[in-house]
């Protein structure tokens, strides 16, 4: 199962014979992980655009026009929301999230990466529990409407799903790649 080989300073390792399948599934995960992360980093970008752009025309209306629109500050609020949900999961990826650094500066790589596994895992169980509550509150809010914008209301309460969804793949894809 393993085999001595000799590293660049011709000492003894240990190294396995699966090792560069686990090594190719830890690519492989991280180059997932950084499409799915500039894709949503690149609509939140997209959506923060749109809300600067919103904001002027709001203002431009409210202050120079004298006649407010009313659309804009429910567009704004629910902009918001979904642009901040959808970059949660690439908090994961750049490793920004709060994880318990700590024991970092040990260079012990049993301990972090049991840190590691164990932030994921938690991770994943809030993730678990925001579907269990959450996907309910999405369904019995079908027929409900915004005020202005008449939108259906599953649009914004569904930011948190897609958020949290985007979030534990990214988990799983940040400890798959750290196995290498």
């Amino acid at each position: 199962m393993y085999e001595l080989k000799l590293n660049k300073k011709n000492k003894r390792i240990r190294k396995s014979k699966c090792s560069g399948k686990i090594i190719a599934a830890a690519e492989l995960s991280e180059d997932i992980n950084k499409k799915i992360s500039k894709y949503s980093e690149g609509v939140s970008a997209v959506l923060l655009t749109s809300i600067v752009l919103v904001n002027g025309i709001s203002v431009f209306f409210r202050y120079v026009v004298d006649s407010p629109l009313g659309w804009t500050e429910e567009f704004l609020r629910y902009a918001i929301v979904w642009a901040v949900y959808l970059v949660v999961g690439s908090t994961v990826y750049r490793g920004e999230d709060m994880v318990i650094r700590l024991f970092e500066s040990l260079n012990n790589k049993t301990i972090n990466m049991i840190i590691i596994v164990l932030s994921a895992i938690s991770t994943i169980l809030l993730t678990i529990v925001i579907f269990i509550f959450g996907i309910p509150l999405v369904i019995s809010n079908l027929s409900q409407l915004s005020p202005t914008m008449q939108l259906p209301m599953t649009i914004p309460y569904s930011a948190v799903l897609v958020g949290f969804f985007i979030l534990s793949v990214q988990t799983v894809l940040s400890v798959i790649s750290k196995i290498k």
